[in-house]
């Protein structure tokens, strides 16, 4: 996302799905975003300043759709952790917002939907016992 050609926002979630699971929990129609890195490149906006990056995994947000609108909801603490309170993305805008605040703009996304099982992504993030 850019503002006046200025700043660039870069918004990469890591989405997961997999019809084949039984039973569907949903994840087959909608992806389970895993993750979620942020950078802001060529300005500031918002609370962001240049050269910020930041990353958060499910734990810190809740993710919904509502007809062509995808929204991540981050908790209190990731938002201040991250200066993000809400990023939806609908058709080819995003909405980023912090403290009532909001910024809107064009977007050019390129989606990696990944077909792996959200439940395989889960089991790699617990520790393994060494043989």
């Amino acid at each position: 996302m850019s503002r006046d050609g200025a700043a660039r926002f870069d918004a990469f979630p890591l989405g997961l799905t997999d019809a084949s699971l039984t039973p569907d929990v949903g994840f087959a129609q909608s992806p389970f975003y895993a993750s979620i890195d942020l950078a802001v490149h060529g300005g500031a906006l918002l609370s962001w300043r240049d050269g910020d990056a930041r990353t958060t995994d499910h734990t810190g947000f809740a993710a919904s759709a509502s007809g062509a609108a995808r929204t991540l909801r981050f908790d209190a603490a990731t938002a201040t952790r991250i200066g993000l309170d809400r990023l939806t993305r609908e058709r080819s805008t995003l909405t980023i917002e912090r403290a009532g605040r909001s910024l809107s703009a064009p977007v050019t996304c390129e989606e990696d939907l990944r077909f792996a099982s959200p439940r395989d992504y889960l089991l790699n993030l617990l520790p393994r016992e060494a043989p």
